[in-house]
């Protein structure tokens, strides 16, 4: 179907539309999916905050390297904590946890 069309499809504003019935998934299964990729994403989150802690320890500790060079590793190591707070947030958003 389109939408705000003329008959020669010309206008920019002209939208093609599928109109159809989407079919629900079934509760129990769409639910018990959520729960694990919620539980994949969070053993992923813990699993990359060790090596993550690990790799700043080992870069802080380095004697053999550059200081200027271990601060960067360091620095750009830093930002998965932010991602994975950021990902922690939107995760309790998600689960409703946190209501907007």
């Amino acid at each position: 179907m389109f939408l705000n069309c003329d008959e020669s499809l010309t206008n920019p504003e002209c939208r093609f539309i599928l109109l159809t019935d989407v079919p629900e998934s079934r509760p129990a299964w769409s639910r018990a999916l959520m729960l694990t990729m919620i539980v994949i994403e969070i053993v992923a989150i813990t699993a990359g905050s060790i090596v993550t802690t690990l790799a700043i320890c080992i870069m802080a500790r380095k004697s053999t390297i550059h200081p200027n060079f271990s601060r960067i590793v360091i620095v750009f190591s830093l930002h998965f904590y932010v991602l994975a707070a950021s990902r922690i947030v939107l995760m309790m958003f998600q689960t409703e946890l946190l209501d907007v």
